[in-house]
């Protein structure tokens, strides 16, 4: 048997003819048809079985077809790169960067179509494993970013944090992103403008009991890591667990509750104080289903997926509360009221004070697409601008005074 027998998958469809070994016997035709391989030894080739196994045999060709690069993987390990090579040691960062920016999944790499188009594009590279990736690749790229990142250049940085469990492996998880402006290059002579950035500062196991003492230990651990002190911290968004609130007061820094898990829970009251959608929410189980059951909740769906965008920010809250409270007043809904009434109470309880929270009002004023537009009264705009307007002088006052006496690292 030949050496190109022993490397292409199709001689598991062919065996060599003892009279002739320029041909080969196809296995699956009836009578062993003979095919040409254009020669002997070297100089026979493997494309005219590829032929009539396209043309003949048609399962068996795209078995072929889809595994044969996969096969040359393992066929000229005389040819490929070795792991520390530095064409390799690039493609290595490129693809551990991808695995990053595109948030893939490890196991990507092992996928076969991944590994078909590595084999055409670069031969010569020997793809790493998974494990190399995680383990070397992944973390080295994150202590280059932690030892260079952009939260150094800008002088405050506002935060959001979630935990949950994990429904696989019931497993714990605590995350923190940083959401901060950096002026950057036009492009244009001397130019600069100012731009968001959102990053994920940390995704980590949490294990043992999620009390307030171990949360504000784990976000001064995450802070520190990435060299953030506290008084650069300007807000962390959260959810209005007691545990998550006390963590961030004994932390030592600003929180906020979610606007949407508040508003989910406005939502949620109200259909149970309605007996025929509280039967549809134990029947489906689902409330997201529940808004395309009543024209009453939509403008709760159209809001909740408008701030649920990566592009929401603080100034769009206090305009959303004011138009769901004029849209409940002015319509009129038939066999729905004691929803309706639910729906005003719970707006009204939640977000009672949102409109004298200096977090709240100072963005919304701030936003050139509202000022003092959606404020629920005229005295209560005019009361929340003068309240800003000590809060800036405040604020200037303190900071200055920080910055001036801040010890240089």
């Amino acid at each position: 048997m030949n050496a190109l027998k022993q490397k292409s998958l199709v001689w598991k469809f062919f065996d060599i003819c003892e009279e002739d070994e320029s041909k080969a016997k196809c296995k699956l035709c009836k009578h062993e048809k003979l095919i040409s391989q254009g020669g002997k030894g070297k100089k026979a080739s493997t494309s005219p079985l590829l032929f009539h196994l396209k043309t003949f045999h048609k399962n068996e060709y795209d078995g072929v077809s889809v595994n044969k690069e996969d096969s040359t993987i393992h066929t000229q390990p005389s040819l490929k790169q070795d792991l520390n090579d530095t064409r390799a040691t690039k493609f290595n960062y490129i693809i551990g960067e991808m695995i990053a920016v595109d948030n893939q999944p490890f196991a990507f790499v092992e996928d076969l179509g991944f590994r078909r188009l590595l084999s055409n594009a670069l031969p010569h590279y020997k793809l790493p494993s998974r494990h190399f990736f995680s383990d070397t690749i992944l973390p080295d790229i994150y202590q280059r970013v932690g030892n260079q990142n952009m939260i150094n250049e800008t002088k405050f940085v506002s935060l959001t944090s979630d935990i949950w469990t994990c429904s696989h492996n019931n497993e714990s998880f605590i995350s923190i992103s940083g959401h901060f402006i950096i002026k950057e290059p036009t492009g244009k002579s001397d130019e600069q403008e100012l731009k968001k950035h959102h990053v994920v500062l940390s995704c980590q196991s949490f294990r043992g009991s999620h009390t307030a003492l171990n949360i504000a230990e784990k976000i001064t651990s995450i802070l520190e890591s990435w060299s953030i002190e506290k008084d650069k911290v300007h807000i962390l968004l959260r959810d209005n667990a007691q545990n998550m609130k006390k963590g961030c007061i004994d932390c030592g820094i600003n929180s906020e509750g979610c606007f949407i898990h508040s508003l989910q829970l406005v939502i949620t009251g109200a259909l149970k104080v309605h007996r025929t959608v509280t039967d549809t929410i134990a029947s489906s189980r689902r409330i997201v289903g529940h808004f395309s059951h009543s024209a009453l909740l939509r403008p709760f769906e159209e809001i909740t997926k408008q701030i649920s965008s990566s592009e929401s920010i603080f100034s769009d809250v206090i305009p959303c509360i004011t138009m769901l409270n004029r849209y409940l007043s002015e319509t009129q809904v038939f066999g729905l009221g004691s929803m309706k009434t639910s729906l005003e109470e719970g707006l009204r309880n939640r977000f009672i004070d949102i409109e004298n929270n200096k977090y709240y009002y100072i963005a919304t004023i701030l936003d050139p697409r509202f000022k003092l537009k959606f404020f629920s009264t005229a005295d209560q705009a005019v009361l929340a601008k003068n309240n800003m307007l000590r809060d800036l002088r405040d604020l200037r006052r303190r900071y200055h005074f920080t910055f001036k006496n801040r010890k240089p690292h």
